[in-house]
């Protein structure tokens, strides 16, 4: 029993890693993404980890749902709803495809995927620029408004 919580505690240190891994590729922050909110990118980007967790790692749905603040149900619901996604809607499997090539699920990179992800990280790193200044405008502005 000892060795199968390790196994688990281990499997969600690795789990949270996807999900940082995810939440970076898409532009979210990891908070934003364990939210409870329902707006359906993020529910979709949600529902790439919760897929990409039981992938790699194969977790059981009740330690996926505990990272996630939901029932075990929730997440076979996820599952399913993946699948069609995934079969149906272009961006969703691009973005997917790009997180399984990330976090080492998929090996098979071809010029268009790499380029891909070239311009995804490139993104995401002007977006976090563009994020800390402004931030430090804010800052700012509340500085001088406070004098």
């Amino acid at each position: 029993m000892k060795q199968i919580l390790e196994h688990q505690e281990s499997g969600v240190a690795k789990a949270n890693s996807i999900v940082t891994i995810v939440a970076k590729i898409s532009g979210l922050k990891v908070k934003k993404l364990k939210s409870n909110t329902r707006r359906r990118y993020i529910v979709d980007i949600r529902r790439m980890c919760m897929n990409l967790i039981r992938a790699k790692l194969k977790l059981p749905t009740p330690a996926i749902g505990a990272m996630f603040d939901k029932d075990h149900a929730t997440i076979l619901h996820n599952l399913i709803q993946h699948r069609d996604l995934y079969e149906w809607e272009s961006e969703y499997r691009k973005l997917y495809d790009t997180c399984e090539i990330a976090i080492g699920l998929k090996a098979d990179l071809g010029d268009e995927d790499t380029l891909l992800i070239e311009r995804l990280v490139a993104r995401v790193d002007f977006l976090e620029q563009e994020n800390e200044e402004l931030n430090n405008k804010i800052n700012k502005i509340e500085k001088t408004l406070n004098e």
